[in-house]
């Protein structure tokens, strides 16, 4: 990636509200621009202009961000054939215009984003959309608290339960858990491991790191090359599972001296075996070594696969396994590096996370 696209990419994530301003509206007009900037871009004759045009793309996404298109700016969307159009210079063969121009990938990454969400006809913007807050009550009928969940009537909810990226675009962040859930990426409130033993892992979140409590799991985050942990059974009869907070998916069941992995780690597995890609997602949560995590909510950065497994330690059923980006999905977000190399010590440079 070249020097001012990096830094480009970089003042972009900054200037994203990533939906804490919660909902918000458009014109027609604006709306609109997007066919003149792409117009434009496919007729500039040097690198000047396409920056500039780059440039003004990068502006009206910018402007895009968690918009709902009211009634008389969805009929400007199908009117104006603006999805239509974003589709054909998106397509494959439209690829030797956008890379002439040197179109940062992640700005193409970005429309397409767009493209796809308007394109299934779902134009609300409020990052929490198909989201709803629920009352709790305690037993004496007195209210305690509010929860978050799924708005079942909300008509773009998209089951996780597949493999692969599914309409997900390179780069796309999430605020919540609960939104991940809501659009298909990862369905686990808390896990983050999501699969099943016979079919293996469909997705996975690196990095619920808690520093003050200096816990969290001993992977390692080398970007296009992840070393990941399982999760661990029990140390002894009476103790309780490596990770608390989720015990359904990590429950290792009654004792046995000859024990079985985690559903989990079996799932990784079972991924291993298969050799089908997972998803993977970072968490702003991850340690704070990892330099290259998302600033807020959870980034989608690819498929990637099961290529090795390690066990680490036999009594408690600990693997590790290492996960290989596949090619051609885009830059990651931050990552612009391939596998660091071992120091004079032999030791690889990666980010780790420290303890357990």
């Amino acid at each position: 990636m070249p020097k001012w696209e990096e830094r480009d990419q970089e003042d972009f994530q900054r200037h994203r509200t990533l939906g804490l301003q919660g909902e918000r509206f458009t014109t027609n007009e604006t709306l609109q621009t997007i066919l003149g900037i792409v117009d434009a871009f496919e007729k500039a004759s040097g690198p000047a202009q396409y920056r500039a045009e780059a440039r003004r793309m990068e502006k009206w996404i910018l402007e895009m961000e968690d918009v709902t298109l009211a009634g008389d700016e969805q009929q400007g969307v199908a009117s104006t054939q603006i999805v239509p159009r974003l589709t054909q210079f998106l397509l494959p063969q439209n690829q030797a215009v956008r890379r002439r121009g040197e179109l940062p990938g992640y700005i193409e990454e970005e429309l397409t984003v767009l493209q796809r969400k308007w394109g299934r006809g779902d134009f609300l913007g409020a990052i929490r959309r198909g989201i709803v807050a629920v009352d709790t009550f305690d037993r004496n009928g007195i209210r305690r608290s509010i929860r978050y969940e799924l708005d079942r009537t909300y008509g773009f909810l998209v089951d996780a339960k597949y493999f692969g990226a599914g309409d997900l675009v390179n780069g796309q962040i999430w605020m919540s858990r609960l939104e991940l859930r809501r659009d298909g990426v990862h369905a686990p409130p808390i896990a983050g491991i999501s699969g099943t033993i016979a079919g293996g892992a469909r997705s996975i979140v690196l990095g619920e790191f808690d520093e003050s409590k200096n816990k969290g799991y001993a992977d390692i985050d080398m970007g296009e090359v992840i070393e990941y942990m399982g999760t661990a059974l029990p140390d002894k009869a009476d103790s309780g599972e490596t990770n608390t907070e989720d015990p359904h998916m990590h429950n290792p069941g009654s004792w046995n001296p000859v024990r079985d992995p985690t559903a989990a780690t079996q799932a990784m597995m079972r991924s291993f075996d298969t050799q089908i890609p997972v998803r993977v997602i970072r968490s702003c949560n991850m340690h704070s070594i990892v330099s290259d995590k998302p600033s807020k909510g959870y980034r989608y950065d690819g498929l990637y696969k099961v290529v090795g497994k390690t066990p680490m330690k036999e009594e408690r059923q600990i693997w590790s396994f290492r996960l290989q980006r596949l090619h051609d999905q885009g830059y990651l977000r931050g990552f612009q590096r391939g596998e660091p190399q071992p120091d004079s010590s032999g030791r690889r440079r990666g980010h780790y996370y420290q303890g357990r």
